[in-house]
């Protein structure tokens, strides 16, 4: 282990000392002295210096502390003592820039008027070749990068700027390698300014770009790839330059020996693939991709690859870091599927493009973590204090964004309803939100709804109800297979519940046979402390009609689920919610037997006591909107059965998550009524946004994704 001589102990340098005479100690030490100064003094020692921070407010740093001029000449380094923490380097160069003749490199954190100050001081620093800055932005300071005389490497991580940055600027930077990562640069103004006045500019390195740029913004997105095709062109034929790098967040690369850009079959896959993101490399040879594929060392990489190549390769690329997935394109499936299985990182093996598309389309979805196109949106709100009591507050006065931003502060729990929504400009949409009444009957019933269905002793059990009802099934049976496996056995309540959770969660996700299972211990669990006909039962009875009518035993699901209904109407106060459920079962089992006047009585009497309770745009009613249009269509009322499909899909799209289960089953019934009403091309929209529904939550061998699959390549054929 190292330490610093002066933090020896005082025994050990006694012990040292005691073999020397004290005029010697004396004279060795006095030697030592005038040899340091000597050496502090010497114009061949140069200084990396590191600033800390006192307690006090850099703002009040008015002192100017002693800094002798022939140390000042030979800093070349500033840095703070701890990284990325606020220092005194701010107040530093406004006092001493102009003795900093040798300062080469800066870094630096900067807040609030610091950032007038460093604007001050860049021009005057005429050495200085690199600097690094983390803070919000603002004009003052990007033009006094561009005046900064001899920088040629820059690091900037910027904030969300604060004011509005202009994009014009008679000012020009030496600059030639950029690295640049921004919180929000919603209409591209910082990267415009910088990049249209750094015309010597050679390297480019910009961080998570793709997830602020306004993509809706043609004119400004536009500018960006002029400039950025600009700086490769002007480096294109120097030999000693770095390949310039703009980062994506993916890249696709398609691999294939027939690929011919010129081509309009090869050109029509580029320009399918480029739909999903602006990065696509073509490929004939595999050495060429290789080379390519270790260059990259960022970003994720997409390959599609054709079934001659990619025997060859795959085991080349397989366990390098970059890829994120592969695709095989080729011409039949089953001679592909031996050499495939060996790859895990394989998603599919497809035939056509478009189908490819749509896989990957989610594969980026799901790889990205949700970071969507943003655009810029202006929420206008309206309150009215007499017509509730949701508290808020002016808190401009007190707010640390300063006498700039006048904000005001809600609770937590705060509603608003959403009116009209107005394009104001491109990109820029002002949304109208006004507060809730106290009485709104629509939240209430929406309130009382969701404390019904959350309900549980522990905030796990209520997370559990949630995701089932959200859809994120395997993250529902992960928490209820902790509560079985936590909870003892003389809790029997519990222990039937989880249970009941898991079947539900299991047929979810068509595994039958393990749905069954539980539902029948749930119902022997329940059947040691209830008689048979109690009104507890009834949901448990129900279910297991439900999955006998999966199987085909259509009786015998008719029987469970009277039997569940009676249960349900003993009880002293029958709840109408949980009858319109099974009216809506039996429904189903009596279409199944082909009963489609007496199923739409039982579909019908559902709705009745739906809308009685809940609003009508809850997704219960869009489920009995549902049913009622898959009985017109089987009765061959095409056009009432569309009606009913596309009310069912406007209240999905409104009250669920983009991606939940029942949108997929929308969009299927709508795919399969406009393909009877001939509609070809308006139904294939429907079964593609079906299966990328039923992809999410499904891997590509479920049932679900082969018959979405199935129906989609059928219909596509009758174009």
């Amino acid at each position: 282990m190292k330490t610093s001589i002066e933090q020896l102990p005082i025994e050990l340098w006694i012990e040292i000392l005691s073999y020397l005479e004290a005029h010697v100690i004396f004279h060795a030490f006095t030697n030592l002295n005038h040899h340091f100064d000597y050496i502090l003094t010497s114009d061949h020692l140069l200084f990396n210096v590191e600033l800390g921070k006192t307690d006090r407010n850099p703002l009040e740093y008015t002192v100017q502390p002693y800094w002798s001029k022939t140390i000042l000449n030979r800093i070349i380094h500033l840095q703070p003592l701890i990284s990325q923490q606020l220092s005194h380097i701010p107040e530093f160069l406004r006092w001493h820039c102009s003795e900093l003749h040798q300062l080469k490199s800066l870094t630096m954190k900067l807040r609030g008027r610091q950032i007038s100050a460093i604007s001050n001081v860049l021009p005057h620093l005429l050495s200085l070749h690199y600097l690094s800055i983390k803070c919000v932005p603002n004009q003052i300071l990007l033009d006094a990068i561009l005046v900064t005389p001899n920088l040629n490497v820059a690091q900037f991580e910027f904030s969300r700027p604060i004011t509005s940055i202009n994009i014009r600027s008679d000012k020009i930077s030496p600059l030639k390698v950029l690295d640049i990562q921004l919180e929000d640069d919603s209409y591209s103004s910082i990267m415009i300014l910088l990049l249209s006045h750094m015309p010597k500019l050679q390297w480019l390195q910009m961080r998570n770009y793709d997830i602020y740029i306004d993509k809706n913004s043609e004119s400004n997105l536009t500018t960006i790839t002029y400039l950025v095709g600009r700086i490769t062109k002007s480096v294109s034929h120097s030999p000693n330059c770095r390949r310039l790098k703009t980062v994506e967040d993916f890249i696709i690369i398609w691999l294939d020996s027939n690929i011919d850009e010129s081509h309009e079959d090869s050109q029509t896959v580029i320009n399918q693939l480029r739909q999903l993101i602006n990065a696509v490399q073509t490929f004939n040879e595999i050495e060429q991709c290789i080379t390519y594929f270790d260059e990259i060392k960022d970003e994720r990489i997409f390959v599609i690859v054709s079934d001659t190549l990619g025997p060859r390769f795959v085991p080349r690329i397989y366990k390098k870091k970059q890829l994120a997935s592969i695709y095989v394109l080729c011409d039949n499936k089953e001679e592909q599927k031996q050499w495939v299985l060996k790859f895990p990182m394989i998603k599919g093996i497809f035939t056509e493009i478009e189908d490819l598309c749509i896989y990957l389309k989610l594969d980026l979805r799901q790889n990205e973590n949700n970071f969507t196109s943003f655009i810029a949106v202006i929420f206008r709100i309206q309150i009215d204090p007499t017509i509730s009591t949701t508290p808020f507050a002016d808190v401009k006065n007190v707010s640390c964004a300063g006498s700039g931003e006048q904000e005001i502060l809600f609770s937590m729990h705060t509603i608003f309803r959403i009116g009209e929504t107005t394009q104001l400009a491109n990109g820029l949409y002002q949304v109208d939100l006004a507060l809730t009444k106290d009485n709104d009957k629509q939240l209430v019933q929406l309130t009382e709804y969701m404390r019904k269905v959350t309900q549980g002793p522990t905030g796990l059990h209520r997370l559990g109800q949630l995701m089932c009802h959200m859809g994120e099934f395997d993250k529902a049976k992960e928490i209820y297979t902790t509560l079985v496996d936590t909870t003892s056995t003389d809790d029997r309540q519990q222990l039937a519940l989880f249970h009941h959770q898991l079947g539900y969660i299991s047929k979810k996700k068509n595994d039958l046979s393990s749905a069954l299972s539980h539902y029948q211990e749930s119902l022997d669990i329940k059947l040691t402390y209830l008689p048979s006909d109690d009104p507890q039962l009834s949901s448990t009875y129900c279910n297991i009609g439900s999955v006998l009518q999966d199987q085909g035993d259509l009786d015998g699901a008719l029987e469970h689920l009277k039997f569940a209904l009676k249960s349900d109407l003993r009880a002293s106060k029958p709840d109408r919610l949980s009858i319109a459920i099974r009216h809506n079962n039996i429904g189903s089992v009596l279409e199944d037997l082909g009963n489609y006047h007496e199923a739409l009585m039982s579909y019908r009497k559902a709705l009745e006591l739906q809308l009685s309770q809940v609003s009508k745009r809850h997704p219960s009613i869009a489920t009995s909107y549902n049913n009622i249009g898959l009985v017109h269509r089987k009765m061959g009322d095409n056009l009432n059965a569309l009606t009913y499909y596309r009310d069912a899909l406007d209240i999905f799209e409104r009250s669920l998550p983009s991606l939940h289960s029942s949108l997929a089953t929308s969009h299927h019934n709508i795919a399969m009524v406009l393909d009877d009403l001939r509609r070809t091309k308006e139904a294939i929209k429907h079964a593609e946004r079906a299966l990328e529904i039923t992809l999410h939550s499904n891997d590509i061998e479920h049932p679900d994704v082969l018959r979405r699959q199935a129906y989609l390549d059928d219909i596509r054929r009758k174009l």
